[in-house]
Order: C-alpha cells, then sequence, then structure tokens
C-alpha cells in the first residue's frame, strides 16, 4: 500500500525514470514499479513524533525578603496640591 501524498502518476513517472536509466530493459516493469514505490516513500516527510507534555510542579514563589533583596515601601502618593 502507498502513502497518501504517492500516487499513481507519480509512481509511473519515476518507473520511467528508472526504466531509462537502466537502459530501458524489457520485462522488468514490476521491479522499477516496486522500486519507484521505494525510492517514493523514502522521500516523503515523516510526520513528527509528538511526546505528551509532562506536568512539572511549579516552585513555590519567593518572597522579595527570601531571595536577600530588600523590600521595597510602598511609594507615597501624590495629591495634586491645586485649590
Amino acid at each position: 500500500m502507498t502513502k497518501s501524498g504517492i500516487n499513481e502518476a507519480k509512481i509511473r513517472e519515476a518507473a520511467y525514470f528508472i526504466w531509462l536509466s537502466e537502459g530501458q530493459p524489457d520485462g522488468r516493469d514490476a521491479e522499477h514499479w516496486t522500486r519507484a514505490v521505494k525510492v517514493l516513500e523514502a522521500a516523503e516527510p515523516q510526520p513528527k513524533k509528538t511526546r505528551a507534555a509532562k506536568a512539572k510542579p511549579r516552585a513555590a514563589r519567593k518572597t522579595p525578603a527570601a531571595r536577600g533583596a530588600k523590600a521595597k515601601a510602598p511609594a507615597a502618593s501624590k495629591k495634586s496640591t491645586k485649590s
């Protein structure tokens, strides 16, 4: 059975070129056809195998103090002094 991207016309053309490259011998059409199928199947792009993503545990969030950073004081809100 052939793969979905390979049709009879492509096989026929590939077998024809194999036949030409061998000097047009008689009686080897089945061999050329089989070789053409194998060549075309080998040239087909292979689908990428996907792996299921493994769930990774999330690291506990560290507070700024735990990381050794200085804790920032909240910024004083600026009120408009216009009257």
